[in-house]
């Protein structure tokens, strides 16, 4: 049986691991919960530090991301990537179900800072005055060249951007290339 202390360990150790990591937590349903933990238990960064924080997020019960990681059958689910309110950043989730006696009991929570990629995407010099985009798997415009559009446009959904015509390849996660118009220009696309 494990305690508050171990669990708060356990998150801070594991949000210190890696500078990505904006914050890790563990959520339990209330019917598996003994005296000795909270109901859930979240370190994240804040600044240099990792803060832990007991019964954060508790109405994180009723979101989307926890419901699914509670019936994903032990595969666990990633969320689309979002913008965290607070720090505004962009975030990426992966949560798994905390399995007990073939059910689940609770969640684990990972949060995944996405600046770094995101930096490192739009550093990328392609020949020929090429650009890298990064883009998530609905359609949103994750990094690249166009700041302004960061976390804003969805290609699948915004008429307005470029690659709205060809989404449905560019979504269809298998790779290849087609050619469009921009601004009376030949522009290849690769995917």
């Amino acid at each position: 049986l494990l305690l508050d202390s171990d669990y708060e360990s356990l998150v801070t150790e594991y949000t210190a691991l890696n500078l990505d990591t904006f914050g890790i937590g563990i959520w339990f349903e209330p019917e598996y919960l003994k005296e000795t933990i909270s109901e859930s238990i979240y370190a994240h960064r804040e600044d240099s530090e990792i803060v832990v924080d007991k019964n954060y997020m508790l109405e994180s019960k009723s979101q989307n991301w926890y419901k699914a990681a509670l019936t994903s059958d032990q595969a666990g689910i990633w969320t689309e990537p979002y913008i965290e309110s607070e720090k505004n950043i962009a975030l990426i989730t992966y949560a798994y179900p905390i399995i007990k006696d073939s059910k689940a009991i609770g969640v684990v929570r990972a949060d995944i800072d996405l600046s770094s990629i995101q930096n490192m995407i739009s550093k990328i010099e392609l020949s020929k005055g090429g650009s890298a985009l990064l883009i998530s798997e609905e359609g949103l415009y994750m990094a690249g060249i166009k700041k302004d559009a960061i976390m804003k446009n969805n290609i699948a959904k915004n008429e307005n951007t470029m690659f709205y015509k060809i989404s449905d390849k560019i979504l269809s996660g298998k790779p290849g290339h087609t050619q469009i118009t921009v601004n009376n220009n030949d522009t290849l696309v690769y995917y």
